[in-house]
């Protein structure tokens, strides 16, 4: 074979090669795994008025908190509180109080499921706790799931300053702490004794997915 005829073929064969590497489809990326679990706590720990400090005392399984997640999307805040038990036992006759909240820069925001004494719940968020007022508080819809033991938020996005006007992915939120009280909840009258208590280092950017569903 002449040495041009070698050149020709070899030249066919890198052309064949160069069309093949640019038809090759491209791998379409993964989604990133969603974040779960963002706050975390030990089980066994839900000890009235006593801040978790005296293991001899029982733990009342409706003041214990097991985790917790945040989520949010173009329309609302979502937060759910996992507890071992959402049943109201013979202890909590006044009443409980479950909080969970977060930070945006210097400003701390919350929301808070009061159980009654009456029976009743009353759901609220609040958007700035620093004030040391109730009556800022903006009552909100909560879910209570038996089946997982679920106490579940919605705040519409609009009621949460930081991120109201805000793009996606633009906004941080950090300092995630969830509570448990007995109280005694009456109308326009709430006292409580802290239980169990939960906190992370972790941060969540607004509108990443998570176990929960931002709406």
């Amino acid at each position: 074979m002449s040495r041009r005829i070698t050149a020709v073929f070899v030249v066919v064969l890198m052309a064949v090669g160069a069309s093949s590497a640019v038809a090759a489809p491209k791998k379409k990326a993964k989604a990133p795994a969603p974040v779960c679990l963002q706050l975390v706590d030990d089980s066994g720990d839900g000890r009235p008025g006593l801040a978790n400090s005296a293991p001899a005392v029982p733990s009342d399984d409706a003041l214990d908190i097991v985790s917790g997640d945040i989520a949010s999307g173009p329309h609302a805040l979502v937060v759910a509180l996992r507890l071992k038990s959402v049943q109201r036992d013979t202890l909590l006759t006044g009443g409980a109080t479950y909080q969970f909240s977060w930070s945006v820069g210097s400003l701390t925001q919350a929301v808070y499921l009061r159980e009654m004494q009456s029976g009743d719940n009353l759901a609220t968020f609040d958007p700035d706790p620093s004030s040391g007022q109730i009556n800022d508080e903006v009552q909100i819809p909560v879910a209570v799931d038996a089946s997982t033991s679920t106490i579940t938020w919605t705040v519409r996005r609009s009621m949460v300053a930081p991120v109201a006007k805000a793009k996606l992915g633009s906004v941080k939120l950090s300092g995630l702490k969830a509570a448990t009280s007995i109280s005694i909840n009456r109308p326009g009258s709430y006292s409580s004794t802290g239980a169990d208590q939960a906190a992370t280092g972790s941060t969540y950017t607004d509108g990443v997915r998570t176990c929960l569903k931002g709406t």
